[in-house]
């Protein structure tokens, strides 16, 4: 099984790259949201790969991140969920977005993503709403953040910027708790009129928190 690869760059397509590792070329298909995301040809990346089986062929799926890989590997556990339409899922949403949809039940919300119908959205619901909730809550993202963003009086937008936030900062290797103890203090800061509300002031003001010892 191939889990990671890190290499260089070598061509891009609209939903493929190849990888150069150490001389060997691997073609990776990869979301369609990450072509804006890929650093330039030449240059290094390091993808998180699922490797597929099947009797036509074998191809390889890469992701920026661990949580991403996750998402697709839980996507095509259910029935009638291929990779292709995985990868639209994970595209059209992203991965919060995405789960909580799953975790509210929002078929509705599931049936912009192409090839999704209404009884596939449902599908996903039944099968994944429970996983999904508890994908949010591992990664802090639940109802004590939303209460933080409320209290500090941020609108919806400035909630989704709070939890994307937060999302950054777990990338970073932070702990959920510290980063929601952070977050508290900043959210404080926005409700005297202090705060910042953009993500990458909010991630700075957080790290400022989380810099300090104790």
């Amino acid at each position: 099984m191939i889990g990671l690869l890190r290499g260089t760059i070598e061509e891009k397509f609209h939903d493929t790259v190849l990888i150069n590792c150490n001389g060997v070329g691997y073609e990776v298909v990869v979301p369609d949201s990450y072509l804006s995301k890929l650093p330039r040809l030449g240059e290094e990346i390091t993808l998180y790969t699922h490797l597929s089986w099947k009797e036509d062929g074998v191809t390889l799926y890469g992701f920026l991140n661990r949580e991403d890989r996750e998402m697709f590997r839980m996507l095509i556990q259910v029935s009638g969920v291929g990779p292709k339409m995985a990868l639209n899922c994970l595209s059209v949403l992203g991965p919060l977005d995405l789960l909580r949809a799953l975790s509210s039940g929002d078929t509705k919300k599931l049936q912009v993503i192409s090839g999704v119908g209404k009884k596939t959205a449902a599908r996903l619901c039944v099968d994944l709403k429970e996983k999904a909730k508890k994908m949010l809550s591992i990664r802090g993202l639940d109802d004590s953040i939303s209460s933080q963003t409320d209290n500090a009086k941020v609108d919806a937008e400035d909630g989704n910027t709070w939890h994307e936030a937060y999302s950054a900062l777990i990338n970073l290797g932070y702990k959920p708790g510290e980063i929601r103890k952070a977050l508290s203090r900043v959210s404080q800061e926005l409700g005297k009129g202090q705060g910042p509300t953009e993500i990458s002031e909010v991630i700075k003001s957080a790290l400022r928190y989380l810099a300090r010892p104790g």
